[in-house]
């Protein structure tokens, strides 16, 4: 499952789009890769997928392909 509800499953597909472009920029580097604790995986959850924020998010998205008509 990539999300609950339409909105989250944008915000997984976009963020990781950019988790995985930022992973491979560091390997290409060489730079060694610190991930999350658990803990830290479960309070980022809490924030970024709070009703709120998750509603902000896809407000921002719909007001940039409203801006930005391909």
């Amino acid at each position: 499952m990539v999300g609950s509800n339409l909105n989250e499953a944008v915000l997984n597909a976009v963020y990781f789009k950019i988790n995985a472009s930022l992973v491979l920029q560091t390997m290409q580097i060489g730079e060694d890769i610190t991930y999350l604790s658990e803990g830290e995986i479960e309070l980022t959850k809490k924030l970024v997928y709070s009703e709120n924020a998750v509603q902000r998010m896809w407000d921002y998205w719909s007001m940039r392909c409203r801006d930005n008509p391909r």
